[in-house]
């Protein structure tokens, strides 16, 4: 009865919406008890790039019909490899057994894969038999073939006839995009197979010669345009970068996040990915992949920067989201070098229907029939098709949550339907999703207390309902999406949303639809990914003290510290600028340097920024003046950030030249920004903790407010590079003159000094005496009478005695941002107690802030971990546990607001007994203050901030240095800048009654810390320094 009841509502709804409904096969929307019968592999959790080993550049990739991932890249007559998993590759052989007859030997690049009504297209690059590049395109019934040539050059009269594209429109118009540097990035309308071009269609410029390699998505509306620009095969100066132009048509314009066209001289375009600093090493030339739970991945090669001279280029994914109606690479972050979540490739229920057992065990048939087709010969593989009229089934019922279900469709019949079923609750309660070929329209069937609601979009004109055709539905709450492709590669021929009612949202099954003779194949049913809806941050600048010893305004005549690599007696300070025109010669060339004004930087990170007035047009071919800033440790080995211009172009540049062991010598750039005629310029530079290696980012702004970052470059740790600036290029026809407004270097010279009582920008020791009295040495290392020790006189004493046997742990620093330190206690009742700095000759007289319940803390220290200026807490506990509670701003000088509120990080574990002292103070000189730990075994370990290269993360990942058995002597640390030169020192009280200080050697690998620069003899009445 259940049958006839669900048998006689179905009619009922049929007779009355006038369509067929002959075949459901229902799968819950969250059920995981179906496994994939016809798989061989399982879906593993992580992967790690790159994802194929060996050369594989300019790659494009399909999912086949068979249900088989296929990737080509460039190379002799094109490598074919297939994966089930995306991990597992397997040699496919070529495209091509021998050559076309019309093409010039074997140097094929750039393929594009494509599906078009049932046959597989590849476009490629080949240069023809006149020598010069063209467009080829072959097709075959199969990924791998075989393939036919379609016999001569598809395009052979263009600009730059290279990196096809291919792209199917809504309305089913086939097109192809291509171009490199110089002639720009063009589009081509073609016939219906994608084989011919269509000749009363002349090609439409779409950016300029900065592209190439393009690769169009239609998206919500939009065209996203994604490009590559830069040196893509320079060894380690190899700098590719990959943009996107968004428009809302296909032929253009196409602009940037700020609205400039890329087809511009100084042409827009917002990044997508650029050299991060990590391993991966000028990624780009990027296709797309989606994969079951809707989530998009960039394809693209990319070099490792360790092995980077063997131009190796291989297959790297990486997620692509999409925030703010821009995709950027994983919120920002760039190429991954570590384990990142796996694309989904098999679903949470999947059948590719080559085992009718298994099939005929998942699904249930309620009436009418089904049958697996085992598909020899075909580009499928086996499929399932629909038997008879009102055949239905099902397999299990379980509530429902937000999925995306997927299958290729074809029906074989001119008056037929097929699709897919959704948030089947009853037979008065469901959506169905279908393609039907007799209206040539993609609709949704809303079905609520049995009465249906129909809305339709069109398909082209020219669909084939008897070819495979992917059709996906993604279902949000009570949002659902249904979206008709030829292969899922972002070029969708139909989209369709409806808004779910109440009674469908998060309930039912997924199923299949369909009359008699229509086929299904590849269908999946996973849950939906979690979109990503918020950028990273940029990293921090490093910009809030001016080195007026480093810096030179230009005003009268050059400041002292500058020195020349072959004068240029033409440049000369004029009205407060460096006036400095274009030399001939160029630094990457091998023959006729030019000058370079240079002057040594300071140690540890720091910033340099020049504002750059440099009037070289717009639109004409101009070969290849610069101006800029360079580091610069000699001709081989140098970067420098350059407005440059390169044929109609106007670029920001930033150049690597290297020549690292002496070996072949490299020149690449990567860019970013759009310039004009004044442009502000900043190098930025940081050194990573851990290794020492130099990072250097560029960033540009056009109004000294809004800056554009670029790509890293990396330089070994320990390189001297000096700093300063370049104009040069010049060639007989032209000449600019590039004016620098000033020279500017800085550095985070800590203005809130952890353990600052006074306010004088140097640390000062707080203690616990013999006596039980707290007291104050105020920092006196500037004073004559002193002899260079710091701490000679106190400052202040407590009147109170109790402090000694009330009192475990001390720390001083600033929470409230006023530049004077507050007074932090760990009180053996359990409470942990704040006084904040009155800024008088007594800086704590009461308690401001008491907090309770900390009586399972063992040491406190405070220090600016996350940059902000505000002091943060760091604490160990009984348990073992580390944890970090970031200040929240709220305690200003004048106010009572709590410092600290929820716990922002902990390390749950190692750090209980064996702990002699902690501190928390900058010691790398990056104004991040950084973690010692000094333990009874005798080690002391630093734990470099990580915050400047992984903001917003766990600040204290790893250790950065550690040195054994030499610390055992220790009964507590604390750690400021002793001597003002912004880089914490250590302060050492030892078990032998001395207080032993070490001035921070500043390195930047290895240990600051070796011998005392500083001994005070006599302190064993001291318990605690802070």
């Amino acid at each position: 009865m259940r049958h006839a009841e669900l048998k006689s509502g179905l009619m009922r709804w049929r007779k009355a919406a006038g369509y067929f409904m002959l075949v459901v096969f229902m799968i819950s929307l969250n059920f995981f008890g179906v496994t994939a019968p016809t798989l061989t592999f399982a879906q593993s959790s992580t992967y790690t790039n790159p994802i194929r080993p060996g050369d594989f550049a300019d790659p494009t990739i399909i999912k086949g019909k068979d249900g088989y991932w296929y990737a080509y890249a460039t190379g002799d007559r094109f490598q074919i490899s297939r994966s089930e998993d995306l991990q597992t590759w397997t040699n496919m052989g070529t495209v091509f057994a021998s050559k076309p007859a019309w093409a010039s030997g074997y140097s094929f690049w750039a393929p594009d894969i494509r599906y078009i009504d049932g046959q597989y297209v590849l476009y490629y690059s080949v240069i023809n038999s006149s020598g010069v590049s063209a467009i080829g395109a072959a097709s075959a019934p199969s990924p791998t073939g075989p393939w036919t040539d379609r016999g001569s050059a598809l395009l052979t009269v263009g600009a730059t006839l290279i990196d096809p594209a291919g792209f199917t429109d809504t309305d089913g118009t086939n097109y192809v995009l291509y171009g490199s540097y110089p002639g720009g990035v063009w589009i081509q309308k073609l016939n219906s197979s994608g084989l011919s071009a269509d000749p009363a269609f002349s090609p439409v410029k779409i950016a300029s010669g900065k592209y190439e390699g393009p690769y169009m998505v239609h998206r919500d509306g939009f065209y996203y345009l994604m490009l590559s620009s830069s040196s893509c095969c320079a060894g380690p100066s190899s700098g590719y970068v990959t943009y996107v132009g968004k428009s809302a048509s296909l032929l253009g314009s196409y602009v940037d996040r700020d609205g400039i066209p890329l087809v511009n001289s100084r042409s827009g375009g917002t990044i997508m990915m650029s050299n991060s600093g990590n391993s991966v090493l000028g990624g780009g030339h990027n296709a797309m992949l989606t994969d079951l739970s809707g989530q998009t991945y960039i394809v693209y090669h990319a070099l490792n920067r360790y092995t980077a001279a063997d131009t190796v280029r291989q297959l790297h994914i990486d997620r692509l989201d999409w925030i703010d109606g821009w995709p950027i690479v994983r919120e920002g972050r760039g190429a991954s070098a570590t384990p990142q979540p796996m694309p989904i490739v098999t679903g949470t229920v999947d059948d590719r229907f080559g085992d009718s057992v298994a099939t005929a065990n998942n699904f249930v048939a309620l009436q009418g029939s089904f049958s697996n087709i085992g598909g020899a010969g075909t580009d499928s593989g086996a499929f399932m098709r629909l038997n008879g009229p009102d055949t239905m089934a099902r397999v299990k019922v379980l509530s429902g949550s937000d999925v995306q279900v997927q299958a290729d469709v074809r029906t074989m019949g001119t008056a037929d339907v097929v699709g897919l079923l959704s948030n089947y609750v009853d037979k008065d309660h469901y959506v169905r999703i279908l393609l039907d070929a007799a209206t040539n329209e993609l609709q949704i069937e809303t079905v609520t207390n049995g009465i249906p609601t129909v809305t339709t979009t069109s398909l082209p004109s020219s669909f084939a309902p008897d070819k495979w055709h992917t059709l996906t539905v993604q279902v949000r709450g009570n949002h659902l999406k249904a979206e008709v492709t030829h292969a899922n590669l972002g070029d969708p021929l139909a989209v369709k949303t409806a808004t779910l009612p109440n009674a469908l949202v998060n309930q039912g099954v997924a199923g299949i639809a369909g009359d008699d003779l229509a086929e299904v194949d590849n269908f999946s049913v996973s849950t939906i990914f979690t979109a990503y809806t918020s950028l990273v941050s940029d990293p921090p600048i490093v910009s809030n003290n001016l080195l007026t010893a480093y810096s030179d305004e230009f005003t009268g005549s050059l400041g002292a510290g500058w020195s020349w690599i072959r004068n240029d007696p033409n440049a000369s300070v004029q009205s407060g600028s460096l006036a400095w025109p274009t030399q001939s010669g160029d630094l990457a060339a091998a023959s006729g340097k030019p000058g370079v004004l240079l002057r040594s930087p300071p140690k540890g990170n720091y910033m340099i920024e020049t504002k750059l007035n440099f009037n070289v047009g717009i639109n004409t071919i101009r070969d290849f003046e610069q101006a800029g800033l360079i580091v610069y440790t000699n001709d081989n080995n140098h970067l420098r950030l350059v407005h440059s211009t390169a044929n109609t172009l106007r670029l920001l540049e930033f150049w690597k030249v290297t020549q690292e062991g002496g070996g072949t010598r490299w020149a690449g750039a990567t860019n970013f920004g759009v310039p004009t005629d004044t442009t502000w310029l900043r190098i930025h530079v940081t050194i990573d903790p851990v290794t020492g290696e130099q990072h250097y980012r560029p960033s540009s702004s056009t109004d000294g407010v809004n800056w554009k970052t670029g790509g890293v470059w990396v330089l070994p740790a320990n390189t001297f590079a000096q700093i300063g600036l370049v104009s040069h290029g010049r060639t007989n026809a032209t000449q600019a003159t590039a004016k620098f407004e000033y020279f500017r270097v800085f550095q985070n010279k800590i203005d809130r000094i952890e353990g600052d009582v006074t306010g004088d920008k140097y640390g000062d020791l707080t203690t616990i005496d013999a006596d039980g009295r707290l007291s104050i040495y105020a920092n006196g290392f500037l004073e004559p009478t002193h002899n260079g020790y710091p701490f000679v006189n106190k400052y202040w004493t407590s009147l109170g005695t109790s402090w000694g046997a009330d009192t475990t742990a001390i720390t001083t620093a600033d929470l409230t941002g006023d530049g004077k330190a507050e007074l932090l206690a760990l009180g053996t009742d359990g409470h942990l107690r704040i006084w904040k700095n009155t800024g008088s000759a007594t800086p704590w007289t009461f308690v401001t802030w008491d907090y309770v319940n900390w009586s399972d803390a063992i040491r406190i220290a405070a220090g600016d971990v996350n940059g902000d200026g505000l002091a943060d807490l760091v604490s160990t506990h009984t348990d073992g546990s580390l944890r970090i509670h970031v200040n929240t701003g709220n305690a200003s000088a004048s106010g009572t607001g709590l410092p600290f509120n929820m716990l922002t990080w902990s390390v749950p574990s190692g750090y209980s007994s064996g702990i002699t002292g902690i501190a928390v103070a900058d010691t790398t000189g990056d104004g991040y203050a950084d973690l010692l730990v000094a333990r009874s075994d005798g080690t002391l370990t630093e734990y470099a901030n990580q915050w400047p290269s992984a903001p917003n993360q766990l600040p204290f990942a790893a250790a950065s240095w550690s040195v054994s058995g030499e610390w055992d002597d220790i009964s507590d640390i604390s750690a400021s800048d002793v001597n003002g030169d912004g880089w914490a020192d250590l302060m050492a009280l030892t078990t032998m009654g001395q207080l032993q200080i070490y001035a921070n050697k500043k390195f930047y690998t290895g240990a600051p810390f070796d011998t005392a620069t500083w001994i005070y003899y006599n302190w064993s009445g001291v318990s605690v320094i802070g």
